[in-house]
């Protein structure tokens, strides 16, 4: 399966979805990190090429990464229809990060746009559809914890390979080890992370709980 994460800032997919991404990449699956390089301040020049090469190392891990500007209409989307992911991990709208919530919004449109059809292409509707945290969400209650036990180690690695956000943000690593213990309490184990489905109400889409579970399966211990 081919597995997108959304990251707004160049290190959130790897706060919040690192360890999940390892055990992808374990379990034979093609795990794409799409990371935003707008910003929702004029003066916020956090995307330098400085992030850009660091957010690139994360590929010696068997991710790729591939960048996006969620100032871009049908940038996403279009992506989407030409890979045709199985599943698509956004970062929960719930943030007290201005630009977290804006891409979030600007990813789920870009999810619905790609369903519908278009004269150039033909549409695709994205099977599995979640979300996860990061380190301004808030309330934030995940469907299921997923055990990263075994890959925690790499996700430490691939946050840390973010010198110059943590230079910015230096409780972000005490941050990121407080929330896998966290979610682990919550899960019975070591280190979790945690995810929910989208929600058909306010999404309109339903998730394909057939490939959710294949997925899963994939990946259980």
């Amino acid at each position: 399966m081919h597995i997108l994460i959304v990251s707004p800032h160049p290190d959130d997919a790897e706060y919040g979805l690192a360890g999940v991404a390892r055990k992808c990449i374990y379990a034979q699956h093609q795990v794409t990190f799409l990371v935003n390089t707008g910003s929702a301040h004029k003066t916020d020049n956090f995307f330098t090429e400085e992030r850009k090469r660091e957010a690139e190392s994360i590929k010696k891990y068997g991710i790729n990464v591939v960048f996006f500007d969620y100032h871009i209409e049908n940038q996403v989307s279009e992506f989407i229809r030409e890979k045709k992911p199985e599943i698509v991990f956004n970062i929960d709208e719930n943030d007290e990060d201005v630009t977290h919530r804006l891409v979030s919004n600007y990813i789920d449109c870009e999810i619905r746009c790609a369903s519908i059809p278009t004269d150039r292409c033909e549409c695709y509707a994205v099977p599995v559809v979640g979300y996860y945290e990061t380190f301004s969400t808030r309330k934030f209650v995940p469907h299921i914890i997923i055990d990263v036990t075994a890959f925690y180690a790499d996700a430490c690695n691939m946050l840390k390979s973010h010198q110059s956000g943590i230079n910015m943000l230096p409780s972000i690593v005490y941050s990121h080890r407080l929330k896998h213990q966290t979610n682990g309490v919550r899960g019975g184990v070591m280190y979790g992370e945690g995810i929910k489905l989208s929600d058909v109400s306010r999404n309109y889409w339903k998730v394909n709980y057939s490939i959710y579970l294949k997925w899963l399966n994939s990946i259980w211990e």
